[in-house]
């Protein structure tokens, strides 16, 4: 599994770090093995960060990357998909 945190450090203090969400990134297995480790399928998790949610923690979005090329390409690339999956470009103008 692969975690990404968000975190706020006010005036890059660490201390004082605030959760603003975390993404989950999981193998699903299957296409692992079936492609012999070329390509992956992947469930991506968007949790929600205490900061903006009494239910930090939750799962705000998931979706699924299927047919990831693995040997490839690296963990930003398999974020990027899933983050253009679930949230698109909806902070374009």
């Amino acid at each position: 599994m692969i975690v990404i945190r968000v975190e706020l450090w006010p005036g890059g203090d660490e201390t004082r770090a605030e959760d603003l969400g975390t993404a989950r990134i999981v193998n699903t297995v299957a296409a692992s093995v079936a492609s012999g480790g070329e390509l992956g399928d992947y469930r991506v998790e968007l949790l929600k960060g205490a900061r903006y949610s009494r239910r930090a923690g939750e799962i705000w979005k998931a979706c699924t990357v299927t047919g990831f090329p693995r040997r490839g390409l690296g963990p930003w690339d398999l974020l990027f998909r899933g983050l253009r999956d679930l949230v698109g470009y909806r902070n374009r103008p």
